[in-house]
């Protein structure tokens, strides 16, 4: 058999692998991994990092959550929604005041966070804007601003986080929300509370 060797190194076939076969000085922007430093702060968002400051305003993203969906809705990702973990992070996000939210509503204002900031029947919670099912977006209905839809697979929910439509059967986790002593509410997206724990101390904050 020839040795290796005696075979010019022109003509000798390139190992497997590409930790063999030396950089690519032109790379292919089609071959590129999706996880490259321009796409992973999109993937993991800076709230996941323990020094993120919780009041600073979101980063800035190529597309809004809400016109992400939108394209969803007419392309290939229709059916499957938009998906993503919940954004937690691990500092307590400040929504304000009480004085803040003076009437019942449905807040968009933290959904960067994942987050719905809801006053309802004389309580202040923050319940999570992620779909039980299967981890879609949640937003708040543009034609019933009492209610959430799901991106995904159109489950409905009442303010309080109840299904009322759709294959989704669980009601959404709320998180831990209290006043400090400032006078200023904070969401703590490191508590949870299940359906079964809205009553409990700490998943809401009494309002007048």
């Amino acid at each position: 058999m020839t040795s290796s060797s005696k075979i010019p190194v022109a003509e000798r076939p390139k190992a497997f692998g590409p930790y063999h076969q030396g950089p690519r000085a032109d790379p292919d922007p089609e071959d590129r991994s999706p996880f490259d430093a321009a796409t992973i702060p999109r993937i993991f968002p800076a709230t996941m990092n323990p020094d993120h400051d919780p009041s600073a305003p979101p980063p800035a993203t190529p597309r809004s959550r809400r016109e992400f969906v939108s394209l969803a809705s007419g392309c290939l990702l229709c059916g499957l929604g938009a998906r993503r973990a919940s954004a937690a992070t691990f500092k307590p996000i400040d929504i304000g005041e009480l004085k803040d939210w003076p009437k019942d509503e449905i807040s968009e204002k933290f959904i960067q966070y994942d987050i719905f900031v809801i006053r309802h029947k004389g309580r202040l919670y923050a319940s999570t804007a992620i779909c039980p099912h299967k981890s879609n977006f949640l937003l708040l209905d543009p034609q019933n601003p009492n209610r959430i839809i799901c991106s995904g697979h159109d489950s409905t929910f009442t303010p309080e986080g109840i299904p009322t439509g759709g294959p989704a059967r669980r009601g959404l986790v709320r998180y831990g929300i209290s006043v400090n002593a400032e006078g200023r509410v904070t969401v703590d997206t490191l508590r949870e509370f299940p359906q079964a724990q809205w009553d409990d101390k700490g998943s809401y904050v009494p309002v007048k």
